[in-house]
Formats: structure tokens, C-alpha cells, sequence
């Protein structure tokens, strides 16, 4: 439980924090997003990096029970089939 509730608030302050920079900087964050769309190396490191995240996520966290931990389960899924597509 310790462990789904750190991921929980790391998920949560992550999307607080880029849900801010997205409403205060909007233009550039969309050119820094096109920028880095164009590096294809920059992609393989990032989506590597990604990857590695939703492994150790969903290796540790893997819960089905129902409740909100269930959650960050999910987002460890998502990480991880963003992390292999990229």
C-alpha cells in the first residue's frame, strides 16, 4: 500500500505540474514538443527512458483490486506500451 501511494502522488503532482507549465507556456512547450518530434535520437533515448519506467512500475505495482491503486496501474501499463512504440 506505502509504495501505491507514493506512485500515486508522483503520478498526481506530475500532472499537476505539467498541467501548469502546459497553461502558462503553451507556445513553448508545443515548438519544444515539435523540436524533439523531429530528433529521432532524442525519441529512442526518451522512449528507452520510458520504458524502463513503465518495467520497474508495472514489475513492482501491479495491482487488479478494484480501488484507485488500480490507477496507477494503469498509467504503468500506459508508460510501458508508449515506451515500446516509440
Amino acid at each position: 500500500m506505502e509504495l501505491s501511494i507514493l506512485l500515486g502522488q508522483v503520478f498526481g503532482l506530475y500532472m499537476i505540474i505539467a498541467g501548469a507549465a502546459l497553461l502558462m507556456r503553451k507556445k513553448e512547450l508545443i515548438q519544444a514538443v515539435n523540436e524533439f518530434l523531429s530528433g529521432k535520437a532524442d525519441m529512442f533515448f526518451f522512449g528507452a527512458m520510458v520504458l524502463l519506467f513503465g518495467l520497474f512500475v508495472v514489475l513492482q505495482h501491479n495491482v487488479w483490486d478494484g480501488t484507485w491503486r488500480v490507477l496507477v496501474t494503469l498509467m504503468a501499463w500506459a508508460a510501458l506500451l508508449k515506451g515500446v512504440t516509440v
